[in-house]
């Protein structure tokens, strides 16, 4: 709601009320609103702006601003020349007592045109918040908006009337957003709100599940801002305790000094009194002798008192001070934390009307309470995690994709009735493979060279170093490579969600046992082969959101190719997207077209080095899944080695073709 309503206030202020109006009356449906009400009378026609103060009065009787522009209104009303009072009268009358009554709702009583309308002015019985009531009373209001033209009216910033701006602003601070999703932009291993939404946009929930199944979320990091205010409440309550017991030792500390000089300075004075009595008791041998002993000991009773008991007097006054000052600085803390606590008592009620006084020794009720709330605000929140699919159904839509690309790579290169059945003998075995030839390879894996822009980790030195490399090398490689193409390689990216899409990974096990790594990026090239030419169209496959990028088709006469050639290649791989731990695959095996522009072709797959790394990393190794990550590694070898074989026979062929002609 707040978001609609600071999107009305900001047209209001902007002199745009046509669209104001029909937002506040949208707030105005799902929920009684003070603020809602107050903006609504600043754009509606005078004759209605009474009903609207008075609903903001019957929400908030204390609205002072609201109180006293109804009473300049009824002035105003009460100050018009008696023929209009008469015309706005009559023109309220009406053949429909239901149309009158409609009207009656947002016009000011016909009473005041005699007399001034004193009962606009009395703080009116606050009404029911149930929200069909405010519909019914938003129904006159929303046909009379819909038929009003735009209004010139530009609104002054004015002071906010809603209350305490302290209760405002302690509610915006204290209050966390109830959606799962508004908190995933603070958790650095997911992409923003604005991916998943994107494809919630597109109404593709099979693409949702397949966010939702790569991208978890863990229970742990659910309401970081609500855990982090209950590691600051849980200080907090240490602090406090502490301040009491400083307090009480102060005033331990008081008691104690104050008595140590009391006592000392009596006893003192009491030592005087006897030394004195000792000394001049041998001389009182008579009365008068006596009367000047009295005398003697009042007089060093009253020095005594000057002298010793003055001081100390002064001393403890001293020490009084300096403690009540250590008390005082103590006690204005304690008051701040009460101060503050207020608020946060203000954010977790439901009246909010204003800011409660916190009694002292009830701090620790006040953060128990909240550290309660939100608490619940967390489990509330974790609650609302989606659920993702499981292994099987994911890996059966990668498999339909996969099978989908297969296809539209035939029609995109027009070669469905041209294709060439692929079979035939070395020296050692039979090869039979189909046609078109599928890599499939993870994205990550690939020469960083041809990894799109988006998908690259921004920042990661490794991707960085290989990237220069890797375009140099294309430069020593080819010295026509253009300084479009050089700087196309080089251009500066943003970050993108892409990057942590290319680095996406979980592993399953299927129901054969056989363990697999799905990723969220896959590097796809097609060998597509027909009797006089290769075709080749390679692409990345974002499996999260379905979409291809950097496809590219390129149509080779065998004669054109240059060089076949099957290697190992080496890679740095990032394990994760916000850590610098990597993965060296020194042996990925590869296979590379050389074409006469001096491009190459390559594409590289997994092995065996590359899946232990990851298995390690995404879980427990076992027996079974080292057996299986071998054997998906043989598989992989197979296919580079199987398209070399083909490659080299269409070649070799076409070419002793050529020299037979």
């Amino acid at each position: 709601m707040s978001n609609k309503l600071d999107q009305a206030v900001a047209l209001i202020k902007a002199g745009n009320t046509s669209k104001a109006g029909p937002l506040l009356i949208e707030i105005l449906q799902s929920e009684p609103s003070e603020e809602a009400w107050w903006w609504m009378s600043k754009i509606v026609p005078k004759e209605q702006k009474a009903r609207c103060l008075k609903e903001v009065l019957t929400l908030n009787p204390s609205n002072k601003p609201a109180s006293q522009a109804l009473s300049e209104l009824g002035e105003e009303l009460n100050n018009q020349p008696q023929s209009l009072k008469t015309d706005k009268k009559n023109n309220l009358s009406s053949p429909s007592e239901k149309h009158s009554k409609n009207a009656s709702i947002y016009t000011i009583s016909d009473s005041s045109a005699t007399e001034p309308d004193t009962s606009i002015l009395q703080k009116p019985k606050r009404a029911s918040h149930k929200k069909e009531i405010f519909k019914k009373k938003l129904v006159p209001l929303t046909r009379k908006l819909s038929k009003q033209e735009d209004v010139d009216l530009t609104v002054e910033d004015e002071p906010d009337i809603f209350g305490d701006p302290d209760i405002k602003k302690a509610i915006e601070e204290l209050t966390y957003s109830k959606d799962i999703w508004d908190y995933i932009d603070e958790i650095e291993y997911l992409p923003n709100r604005k991916d998943r939404d994107q494809l919630l946009n597109r109404g593709d929930q099979k693409r949702v599940k397949i966010w939702d199944y790569f991208f978890r979320i863990n229970p742990k990091d659910v309401g970081r801002p609500q855990q982090a205010e209950i590691t600051l409440r849980t200080q907090d309550k240490q602090k406090i305790q502490n301040l009491y017991k400083m307090v009480e030792n102060e005033k331990k500390k008081i008691f104690r000094r104050a008595l140590f000089l009391i006592i000392g300075g009596l006893t003192f004075v009491g030592l005087c009194q006897g030394c004195t009595l000792l000394v001049v008791t041998p001389f009182a041998s008579s009365e008068a002798a006596t009367a000047n002993l009295m005398t003697i000991m009042i007089g060093s009773l009253i020095v005594a008192t000057v002298v010793i008991l003055q001081p100390l007097f002064l001393i403890t006054l001293i020490l009084l001070g300096v403690y009540t000052y250590k008390i005082k600085s103590y006690t204005s803390k304690l008051r701040e934390h009460r101060e503050e606590l207020g608020k946060v008592q203000a954010s977790m009620s439901q009246e909010r009307s204003e800011i409660p006084e916190i009694k002292p020794k009830t701090e620790m009720q006040v953060i128990n309470q909240r550290i309660d709330f939100l608490k619940n605000q967390i489990e509330e929140l974790q609650k609302l995690i989606p659920d993702f699919p499981d292994d099987y159904e994911v890996y059966s839509w990668l498999e339909e994709d996969f099978n989908e690309l297969r296809k539209q790579s035939i029609v995109s290169t027009s070669l469905a009735s041209r294709l060439t059945h692929i079979a035939f003998s070395t020296d050692d075995e039979e090869v039979e493979v189909s046609n078109p030839m599928v890599f499939i390879s993870p994205g990550e894996l690939q020469d960083p060279g041809r990894i799109p822009p988006p998908f690259r980790p921004v920042g990661s030195a490794i991707i960085d170093n290989q990237l220069s490399e890797a375009i140099k090398s294309k430069i020593d490689g080819n010295p026509y490579m253009s300084l479009q193409q050089v700087t196309n390689s080089l251009q500066p990216r943003s970050d993108s969600d892409r990057a942590k899409h290319l680095l996406a990974r979980r592993e399953i096990s299927n129901d054969q046992n056989r363990y697999k790594i799905l990723f969220g990026v896959y590097y796809i090239e097609y060998l597509l082969i027909s009797d006089d030419m290769i075709t080749i169209q390679g692409l990345f496959f974002d499996f999260i959101t379905g979409r291809t990028t950097s496809d590219k088709i390129t149509e080779q006469y065998y004669k054109d190719i240059v060089a076949i050639e099957q290697s190992k290649e080496f890679r740095t791989i990032p394990l994760g997207y916000s850590t610098n731990e990597t993965l060296d695959i020194e042996d990925a095996p590869a296979f590379s077209l050389t074409l006469p522009s001096g491009e190459k072709r390559t594409v590289t797959f997994v092995n065996a080095a590359y899946l232990k790394g990851l298995g390690q990393t995404l879980g427990k190794m076992t027996v079974n899944k080292i057996h299986s990550i071998e054997e998906t590694s043989d598989l992989a070898k197979l296919s580079a080695e199987n398209a070399v074989k083909t490659l080299r026979h269409y070649l070799r062929l076409h070419k002793s073709d050529r020299v037979i002609d």
